[in-house]
C-alpha cells in the first residue's frame, strides 16, 4: 500500500489561500473603482493594499458598486 504524504500542511495551505483571496479581492476593488472614475488617493491605497481581511474589501467593494466618492467608499469604517 503506498501512502501519500502532503508536501505542505492545511493550516499553511488555507493562510496562503486567504492571502490570495484578499489580493483578488484588493484586485477587483481597484479595478471596479478605476472603471467608475474614482481614484484612492496614497493613504487609501495603502490602506486598501495592505488589508488582508476579505469580508473588509467585500464590504468596501459593495459601497464600490453605488458610491459617488472614494470618501462614501470608507465612510462607514471612520469610527471604526
Amino acid at each position: 500500500m503506498v501512502t501519500t504524504v502532503p508536501l505542505v500542511s492545511d493550516s499553511f495551505t488555507r493562510i496562503f489561500e486567504a492571502r490570495g483571496e484578499a489580493r483578488g479581492e484588493v484586485r477587483m476593488l481597484h479595478t471596479m473603482l478605476e472603471a467608475r472614475g474614482l481614484r484612492l488617493d496614497d493613504e487609501q491605497r495603502r490602506v486598501v493594499d495592505a488589508c488582508e481581511d476579505p469580508e473588509q474589501l467585500l464590504r468596501w467593494g459593495a459601497r464600490a458598486a453605488t458610491a459617488g466618492t472614494v470618501a462614501e467608499v470608507f465612510s462607514e469604517d471612520a469610527g471604526s
